[in-house]
């Protein structure tokens, strides 16, 4: 089976169960909101956990990776969601 006819019939079925056609960047977004909120979450730390690089030259290359404990922190300040209409609610 050629790879294009997977992946069609693979996106078929995840907008079965997927019907409102959340993507990752849909939870990145959703994580670097709600952590946008929590104060005590360092920006960096923030744009870490989701994968983003700094603003700037020092953000993206001196910078240190944040330690686990961090962003274990930041992980246990989001909220926990059982409903998906959650993440689409602004």
């Amino acid at each position: 089976m050629r790879s294009g006819v997977r992946m069609r019939r693979t996106a078929s079925e995840f907008r079965t169960v997927n019907p409102k056609g959340f993507v990752n960047h849909s939870f990145r977004h959703f994580v670097n909101d709600r952590l946008s909120r929590v104060t005590t979450i360092p920006k960096p730390l923030r744009i870490e956990l989701v994968g983003h690089e700094g603003d700037d030259i020092n953000e993206r290359v001196y910078a240190e990776p944040s330690p686990l404990r961090g962003l274990q922190v930041a992980i246990n300040a989001l909220p926990v969601v059982d409903d998906l209409r959650v993440i689409s609610a602004r």
